[in-house]
């Protein structure tokens, strides 16, 4: 069971971050952009910036910003896969 993400302040986990991957993916392919593997590194590159301005602790940070790193290798992973 997936749980809806709505934005990436609300991403914790490895799964929050996979689920807001997938949903950033439904959305570009209807708006007709392909999905490719730039478009993960920057979607997590920009995320990455959010999560180290978000005013959390340093260590939950670090945390997420792990979570986020493993996230997006598993996507690119899967979105390899399938090309």
């Amino acid at each position: 069971m997936e749980t809806e993400v709505k934005c990436i302040c609300d991403c914790e986990g490895k799964q929050d971050f996979v689920v807001l991957f997938r949903n950033r993916e439904s959305i570009l392919e209807e708006e007709g952009v392909t999905w490719r593997v730039a478009t993960i590194h920057l979607l997590a590159t920009t995320w990455a910036e959010d999560i180290l301005n978000h005013r959390i602790d340093d260590a939950e940070k670090v945390c997420r910003l792990k979570n986020l790193i493993t996230a997006m290798n598993e996507v690119v992973q899967a979105t390899r896969k399938t090309r």
